[in-house]
């Protein structure tokens, strides 16, 4: 039986060094086509990440995406183990809880992702985008419950409640800004209309009715 002919077509060459005909009609080795296979199927089920974020916004080029959500810090449980005194101990009373107890912080990296999330979309006009694409928009605030009264716990309610419903009152107000409106007095406008919200709001507890103090930074681009 004399050597085997070699198939015609795209023909590659085999690692070891040798070619490797394949039976078919398409003169592709064997191995070249299960390789190709594989990285169809590897890329149909992963998605590519050059896809761009969910609905086709293009972020700046010229600032780096920071994806992370909001994070609300939980309040610290007081110890409920007696203290048992000492004989080096003596009858002074019990420290007060620290002031830092009503006090609540909130942090959204990525206003953008939170928005997509509540379906609540940032505009892409005038200061939010700066011609290479969408810019990152990130939120931090904390809100001090201190200013309540003391004898009620109405301090650290107060706080909690306004740093769980700020993030989506205020896209709600910066997603109405219209689009030849996208500048920082219009941003202004909507930040004080989301003090207002928390404020007004129906759904606030009955323990937190009292105001508290609060100081916010809405950022535009990298920080």
């Amino acid at each position: 039986r004399g050597p085997a002919a070699m198939s015609y077509g795209d023909s590659c060459s085999h690692p070891s060094g040798y070619e490797q005909g394949n039976t078919g009609y398409s003169g592709t080795p064997m191995w070249k086509i299960k390789q190709q296979m594989e990285a169809h199927l590897a890329r149909q089920q992963i998605p590519s990440v050059q896809q761009g974020p969910i609905g086709g916004e293009t972020l700046s080029s010229k600032s780096a995406r920071l994806l992370l959500d909001g994070v609300v810090l939980p309040r610290k449980q007081a110890s409920k183990q007696p203290v048992v005194p000492s004989a080096a101990t003596t009858s002074a009373p019990a420290a007060l809880p620290s002031a830092s107890s009503s006090a609540r912080q909130v942090l959204v990296r990525d206003l953008r992702k939170v928005g997509q999330v509540l379906r609540i979309p940032l505009p892409r006009q005038g200061i939010f985008e700066d011609g290479s694409g969408l810019v990152p928009c990130s939120l931090f605030a904390v809100f001090d419950g201190n200013q309540c009264t003391p004898s009620s716990a109405s301090g650290w309610k107060a706080a909690e409640f306004s740093c769980r419903n700020l993030p989506a009152k205020l896209l709600g107000n910066l997603s109405i800004i219209p689009a030849e409106r996208c500048n920082q007095v219009f941003m202004k406008s909507a930040l004080l209309k989301t003090f207002e919200d928390l404020e007004a709001d129906p759904s606030r507890p009955a323990g937190a009715a009292e105001r508290c103090a609060a100081a916010v930074a809405l950022v535009l681009g990298d920080f």
